[in-house]
């Protein structure tokens, strides 16, 4: 395999990158005993994965820039009191079930993996990606050890999401994720921006909705049990969507607007649901 034709250190820091939000979407708002938890005797914790997968990553980068790992250089092993050449590799479950880490200790060093593996491949030259390093039992070249790390820790943060699920129950994924993967912060609601729309009605509830990438959208509910969802725009206004709507309803159940005012409006509340069966026709431009 060459790689020369690629931007391999981008590519790879990309996969890291991605791989590093998860592991803070799944672990927001966690406390320290469900980090711990272990479904059985047998199996491991979100705490003990995300320490395993970070110590990996420091050993192979480590490895592949002749460096000192910073598990051992940045004093962490005596944070963790753990010995300095443990990585998780083989670990008993009862070395499983001793492992007990407070959540910023841990989270800390993986934090802190993840900016030195950031820097170590971004800094890595043709010749040192095809440069062999020893990967547990064989040595291969750095770029196919990056990538069975990159495996690896995927594998691991499907244990984690998974965890997480049993945790938490459903619906922590959809909403941590869309928060953190946002190109524009959610805007906070202000009763008196829609005054125009509510006309003095009784509001007896306002949810925040977490789908979206730009714009802010919360669920109200009046008093009567009308059911509403307000979008506050980050750019502009709804002209351009409530135009797309429009082509849109022939093909699929769209909402309705009920209320425009200055970067905002109001929109018919839609239960979600599945749309089978619908037609497929081209849109012409």
């Amino acid at each position: 395999m060459t790689t020369g034709h690629i931007d391999l250190n981008g590519f790879i820091v990309a996969q890291f990158e991605g791989q590093s939000r998860w592991i803070k979407t799944a672990t927001d708002g966690l406390t320290d005993d469900q980090l711990h938890y272990r479904p059985t005797a047998d199996t491991n914790s979100i705490a003990w994965l995300i320490w395993h997968l970070s110590r990996w990553r420091d050993r192979i980068g480590s490895r592949i820039c002749v460096e000192d790992e910073i598990w051992v250089s940045g004093g962490w092993a005596e944070k963790f009191g753990i010995e300095a050449d443990r990585t998780g590799l083989g670990d008993t479950p009862e070395q499983v079930e001793a492992f007990r880490v407070d959540r910023d200790l841990l989270l800390g060093y993986a934090e802190a993996v993840h900016e030195t593996t950031v820097k170590r491949v971004s800094g890595l030259t043709q010749d040192q990606f095809d440069r062999p390093v020893g990967y547990i039992q064989d040595e291969r070249p750095a770029w196919n050890a990056l990538v069975s790390v990159l495996s690896d820790s995927g594998q691991h943060i499907g244990q984690v999401s998974y965890l997480r699920g049993m945790v938490t129950g459903l619906g922590w994924r959809c909403a941590n994720a869309m928060a953190a993967d946002r190109r524009n912060p959610y805007q906070p609601f202000d009763r008196s921006l829609i005054e125009s729309f509510l006309q003095g009605r009784e509001l007896s509830s306002v949810e925040l909705l977490a789908a979206g990438k730009s714009n802010t959208n919360y669920k109200l509910i009046l008093g009567d049990g009308q059911r509403f969802v307000l979008r506050l725009y980050s750019y502009g206004d709804a002209q351009r969507e409530v135009y797309v709507m429009g082509l849109a309803r022939d093909l699929a159940p769209v909402p309705q607007e009920i209320h425009r005012g200055e970067n905002w409006s109001v929109f018919s509340f839609m239960d979600g649901g599945g749309c089978p069966n619908l037609p497929v026709r081209r849109l012409r431009r």
